[in-house]
């Protein structure tokens, strides 16, 4: 059983895993409002929900990088004075 300590996270490694994450929780998040939007008001409903789901997926893949980027850099400077994560290498 080797036990690994992390000790520090590749800020923009994180960020981007996820700014990824975000992109696909906003094409879901897009696709109920782009099928909601259609349903409730037909052609113009479908251009609604076609500037949500833009918006969606922008919006999700900026909040999701700039997550990862904050989160990433408070990891590193708490892990200072708490210690890493164990995990297990098998």
């Amino acid at each position: 059983m080797a036990l690994q300590e992390i000790k520090s996270l590749d800020i923009m490694s994180v960020a981007k895993i996820f700014g990824v994450m975000g992109f696909i929780g906003g094409i879901i998040v897009g696709i109920f409002l782009m099928i909601f939007g259609t349903a409730s008001a037909g052609a113009l409903g479908f251009g609604v929900g076609l500037a949500g789901l833009i918006v969606s997926v922008v919006l999700y893949t900026i909040i999701g990088f700039i997550g990862g980027l904050v989160g990433a850099f408070i990891y590193n400077i708490v892990v200072g004075f708490v210690g890493g994560v164990k995990i297990d290498l098998q």
